[in-house]
């Protein structure tokens, strides 16, 4: 569960570098990760609502255009990878282990040759000539 919601004398104390503040609650990083951990076995079941209603289309004309070096930043699933053209050198990085197991055995069903890290910590300074792509899950 998320920690009290944080208070005007709270906003004013330096925050804790561990703690994200999401709709005025303090949310540790690790609680995300974990909250996503138990999520993950169910999130494609999920999305598939969306997909029904043209979010798979959507993905298609977007990845179409992709080539190179990409860095898909919060990967989740892996829900992309069906839509990458060939040849692309792909980078998944997510904050949930479980996650990225999924979207690793999603990748093997693909024959995708994908490199997967598990990110603790804000990526920034990102030193690379990868193009950035930035998705919701």
């Amino acid at each position: 569960m998320f920690s009290k919601p944080m208070t005007t004398r709270d906003k004013k104390q330096r925050p804790n570098k561990s703690l994200r503040v999401f709709n005025g609650c303090r949310i540790a990083s690790g609680e995300i990760s974990a909250k996503y951990d138990r999520f993950a076995c169910s999130y494609d079941w999920i999305e598939g609502i969306p997909d029904l209603l043209g979010v798979g289309r959507l993905r298609r004309s977007l990845f179409s255009r992709v080539s190179g070096a990409v860095l898909e930043v919060a990967v989740g699933t892996g829900k992309n990878f069906p839509y990458y053209p060939p040849g692309c050198r792909i980078t998944a990085v997510d904050v949930s282990m479980e996650m990225l197991n999924i979207a690793r055995k999603r990748a093997a069903k693909l024959s995708m040759d994908i490199s997967f890290s598990l990110v603790e910590r804000k990526l920034s300074p990102l030193q690379t000539t990868a193009s950035i792509l930035l998705f919701p899950r």
